[in-house]
């Protein structure tokens, strides 16, 4: 009775969230098509006003009793009851996206409100993979979805990250990292890459092998960017123009390549370092978009 009072109070949150992050996206829906009443001030005033629900209060309160009389007979409780308020959706990427739309130049402003809408779209001729665990990531060729090698601790990646900001590839002391292979592209166009980086925080006794903090970006063989370093617990994105010549012959290859810093060494040293989640290259999303 405890657990399943516990997961209707969170099913009612998330329900709440997605509620919230539904009403946004149709008023952000409204201003990029002229509507000038849809204020970003006021949506943003929005998520200053979730609270609970009669229901969610309710249900609450019977958790904290359940939780009472569980202890007292048993000795055990779930401890989930003093812990409730989380992200479950990734609000918080929502709300940073905003933000960043205020005093914004006007051209930067509708791609990110375009992005809160459609989030996943490349655009006509542009390729989207959400990499990471089970998800659609067609144009991946090395790599693999990454498992936080250290027990997950919630810590590690903010909540605030939408989910597929949250999930990754992930190369380790490899010489090739994370690749990407494009085919049949249009040899006139112009086109750009953008990329979700973001890095895990580490616990103590794991954090004291982990220097790495960036990485670089070739296209084919030129050097996009030399040693980006990513974000620590909060995603952001990266995007650069790919000289027109590396697409000329209709494909591309996008490469990340690990810090000369990183994974090398004594083979024991590495296998430590590789036993405690250690990562050479890494990125979670990839868009490659038509200018």
């Amino acid at each position: 009775m405890h657990l399943s009072a516990l997961d209707k109070y969170t099913k009612l949150s998330v329900a709440q969230q997605k509620e919230l992050q539904q009403e946004i996206e149709k008023e952000v829906s409204k201003l990029l098509n002229g509507d000038k009443n849809v204020k970003v001030e006021n949506l943003l005033s929005r998520f200053d006003n979730i609270n609970e629900t009669e229901e969610m209060s309710s249900l609450r309160k019977e958790v904290g009793r359940l939780g009472e009389e569980s202890n007292e007979l048993f000795g055990v409780r779930n401890d989930g009851y003093f812990n409730l308020k989380h992200d479950f959706i990734g609000l918080g990427w929502l709300k940073r996206q905003l933000e960043k739309t205020i005093n914004g130049d006007k051209t930067e402003t509708e791609e990110q409100l375009s992005m809160i809408i459609n989030y996943e779209s490349a655009g006509e001729g542009g390729y989207y993979d959400n990499l990471g665990t089970f998800n659609s990531a067609p144009n991946v060729v090395f790599g693999y979805p990454y498992d936080h090698g250290q027990p997950y601790v919630s810590k590690m990646l903010s909540e605030e990250n939408r989910p597929s900001q949250r999930s990754m590839h992930f190369t380790q002391n490899e010489d090739q990292g994370v690749t990407l292979h494009y085919q049949d592209l249009d040899p006139e166009a112009l086109y750009k890459v953008r990329f979700t980086f973001v890095r895990p925080w580490f616990q103590e006794r794991y954090r004291m092998r982990m220097n790495q903090k960036s990485q670089s970006i070739y296209a084919d063989d030129i050097l996009l960017a030399d040693e980006v370093e990513l974000p620590l617990q909060m995603s952001d994105f990266f995007t650069f123009d790919i000289p027109p010549s590396v697409t000329k012959d209709g494909e591309l290859i996008i490469r990340l390549d690990r810090a000369d810093d990183v994974a090398r060494g004594d083979r024991v040293s590495v296998e430590q370092w590789r036993n405690s989640g250690g990562w050479g290259t890494i990125v979670s999303e990839v868009w490659l978009l038509k200018k």
